[in-house]
């Protein structure tokens, strides 16, 4: 039974006291007592020197699984034990207390704070003490009815073993979890120290100070752009950043412009975003490269001779824009984000730039040779010269070696990046750009990707059997026009197994594709029906060709190559022949 009940006159807190009888009677000797004190809106919780006074609202934070003594505390002393649907009352353990059970009391009885004895099974006095206290558990009537037998050993025990609910855990902190752990994704880079943001803008403002009236123009931008340690062919989109149309900047403006830039964006790919969008987004979309790609041609030396025609200026942007989404945009969203960029080789190569008089010295992207024979091609197979080819057009590459059923599916949409897959009638140099790259370089891992999509017909992720008769079908009707004989499809399938080794035996994903290194060799057997040809007859592997400091030179690298030099000595032929249509003979 409840012996006192007292609540302190501040209303800031109550002590209850208490002790338990066998019988229900004050006449005998009571069994157990307890003590402990209950604090509203109190920050902690906390034991107090006799260790059997809990201070706080938090009770879950203290108390724990309740452990029983046969032998009876008459102090006061450790701890209680109150259960919720069941008759128990007894003490805790101290040892018991590890933060993850709890005991707490009825809050929804009136809030009036009266002091009284309680008797019998009336806890209303506790309710009305513990209105609005924070603790997480409920004290039953039936709690202070428990009666004890004496131990043999003179103690009292429960008649039965008390029933305590066990109350749900809170999920998991993660916070809590990693509050001692390191700090590993830095999406915007990590933070640049501040000494270095000042110099930048200190080595900026010496430039300033030796322009006429401190204000800069757009010829001034390679000094202020290497003053801020960024690359010289970011000045463009830097200019149009900080003038907004203007003809004319001042200091502030661009200490404005490095201060927003450098807090927001802390290494080189978050500020190359920053930069081309504007600050509007944290991707980059194909319209952004323009100005910066356009700005290359006004202005490296090894352009020079590009300058005066105009007119090829947008298709020169066009193939290298698709190029860097070739090689950088590998989720095929259509916006590059500066986690590609960190994995690309793009802001290398446009610090090389500046390192690099040759332009077609850097193959990856920036080649205006690789542009010429991407151009010449696309404008033979243009038959009205719009600039926009049909499916017909595309069919006339490299005399009809693409399967019809190939080129179907290229224009349904199934090699589009984006979500804009709308079946278009045409395609423009863009597309025809990823195309021929796909084609000519099928090792390529986003060239694997291209050819996966256009193989995939029910789009399951995998490359079926039933999908691999299909195309090769059509191709060995198209093969058999020209009088030659190729292997059956099951000898086919088997050489396939054998040679990329798919996990499932028989069907073919992405990643075994990619594991393999005969990639080209398999797509070649549902596409192009040349290559095909070309592979199956030759009795060994091309032999491989080295570019610049012994490097072995991709597929592509070596098309683009042997492309340009046939151009080249076809033009000078044409030369000689018209040379020789105008040629005037003297002899009478």
């Amino acid at each position: 039974q409840l012996q006192q009940l007292q609540q302190e006159k501040t209303h800031a807190s109550a002590t209850i006291r208490g002790m338990a009888y066998s019988n229900g009677s004050k006449n005998e000797e009571a069994t157990a007592t307890f003590s402990f004190r209950i604090q509203k809106n109190s920050p902690s919780a906390a034991l107090n020197n006799e260790k059997d006074e809990i201070y706080g609202s938090p009770l879950l934070d203290r108390l724990g699984e309740p452990a029983y003594s046969s032998t009876p505390k008459q102090n006061g002393h450790h701890n209680h034990n109150h259960s919720n649907g069941s008759n128990g009352y007894g003490h805790f353990d101290e040892q018991s207390f590890n933060a993850r059970k709890a005991l707490s009391f009825d809050t929804s009885s009136s809030s009036s704070a009266d002091s009284s004895s309680t008797t019998g099974g009336d806890v209303s006095g506790i309710a009305r003490l513990t209105k609005g206290v924070n603790v997480s558990s409920i004290l039953d009537e039936d709690d202070l009815s428990l009666s004890f037998k004496p131990s043999p050993k003179g103690g009292r025990v429960a008649d039965s073993a008390p029933h305590f609910r066990w109350l749900p855990q809170p999920p998991p902190s993660i916070q809590n979890k990693l509050a001692h752990h390191p700090r590993f994704h830095f999406p915007q880079g990590k933070a640049v120290p501040k000494a270095e943001i000042d110099a930048a803008l200190r080595r900026a403002g010496d430039v300033f100070r030796k322009l006429p009236g401190m204000v800069a123009t757009y010829d001034d931008m390679p000094d202020i752009v290497v003053a801020f340690g960024l690359p010289l062919y970011w000045k463009k989109p830097i200019w149009d950043q900080v003038a907004r149309g203007r003809s004319r900047v001042e200091q502030k403006d661009f200490s404005a412009w490095w201060w927003n830039l450098t807090t927001v964006a802390h290494d080189e790919a978050a500020r190359f975003v920053h930069v081309l969008s504007h600050g509007g987004r944290s991707y980059l979309v194909e319209s952004d490269f323009h100005s910066l790609v356009l700005d290359l041609i006004h202005t490296h030396p090894g352009l020079e001779f590009y300058r005066k025609s105009e007119e090829f200026h947008e298709k020169f942007i066009q193939v290298i824009v698709t190029r860097i989404f070739w090689s950088v945009n590998r989720s095929w969203s259509g916006k590059i984000t500066a986690a590609e960029l960190r994995r690309a080789k793009l802001l290398d190569n446009i610090r090389e730039l500046e390192r690099t008089e040759d332009v077609n010295q850097l193959t990856e992207f920036f080649s205006y040779e690789h542009f010429y024979v991407v151009y010449c091609k696309f404008w033979e197979i243009d038959s009205d010269h719009d600039m926009e080819i049909t499916k017909e057009d595309l069919l006339r590459h490299t005399d009809h070696a693409i399967l019809p059923l190939v080129v179907d599916r290229i224009f349904s949409g199934a090699v589009t990046r984006g979500h804009n897959t709308t079946n278009r009638p045409t395609r423009d140099l863009g597309a025809f750009t990823a195309f021929l790259l796909a084609d000519e370089d099928k090792n390529h891992p986003t060239s694997i990707e291209y050819w996966f999509r256009v193989l995939d017909l029910d789009g399951d992720g995998r490359i079926s059997l039933l999908e691999m008769e299909t195309f090769y079908n059509q191709l060995v009707k198209t093969i058999s026009q020209f009088g030659i004989d190729t292997m059956t499809f099951s000898d086919l399938a088997c050489n396939l197994i054998d040679m990329i080794e798919p996990a499932s035996g028989k069907d073919f994903t992405l990643a075994d594709l990619k594991r393999s290194k005969m990639a080209g060799r398999f797509f070649n057997a549902f596409v192009n029906w040349r290559k095909f040809y070309q592979q199956e007859s030759s009795d060994s592997e091309r032999t491989s060709v080295k570019g610049t400091g012994d490097e072995e030179l991709s597929d592509w690298d070596r098309f683009c190559m042997e492309e340009y030099e046939q151009m080249m000595e076809a033009d000078e032929e044409n030369d000689e022949n018209v040379d020789d249509a105008y040629s005037v003979t003297l002899d009478d």
